[in-house]
């Protein structure tokens, strides 16, 4: 496991770059493949990075840089179900969280960082 993911014992950073990029995905359309496929050139997709490494916009998403287009990790129907799953778990409705496998503790810790990034962005933007 790398340094950068160190703090983290369950998931592995495959994992977590996978989920990252499937919130990604689910928040920003532009990084859900089923819905850029149809909407854009060939051009617009490799300008995008859907098909190489060698692309002139880089990514970055929850301290994880892509080279490549976010959608190429991501597994956006899962992300769905982790934020309605993140709903309950927040409100407390899923009962006795110390009960539950520290992986799923887990993975509803990355959809907080994720939400509470995307706050501070928006916050910042709205600012300007």
């Amino acid at each position: 496991m790398s340094k950068m993911f160190s703090g983290m014992n369950s998931l592995t950073d495959r994992e977590y770059v996978s989920v990252i990029a499937s919130l990604e995905a689910v928040f920003i359309s532009d990084f859900n493949c089923r819905e850029c496929v149809n909407i854009r050139t060939v051009a617009q997709r490799e300008y995008k990075g859907c098909f190489s490494n060698d692309i002139p916009k880089k990514y970055k998403s929850n301290n994880v840089r892509f080279s490549t287009c976010i959608g190429n990790y991501s597994n956006s129907v899962n992300a769905s179900y982790l934020f309605e799953t993140y709903k309950s778990y927040s409100n407390g409705s899923m009962g006795d969280t110390s009960k539950m496998p520290a992986k799923f503790i887990e993975l509803m810790g990355v959809v907080d960082a994720f939400i509470d990034e995307k706050k501070r962005e928006s916050d910042k933007k709205n600012k300007k």
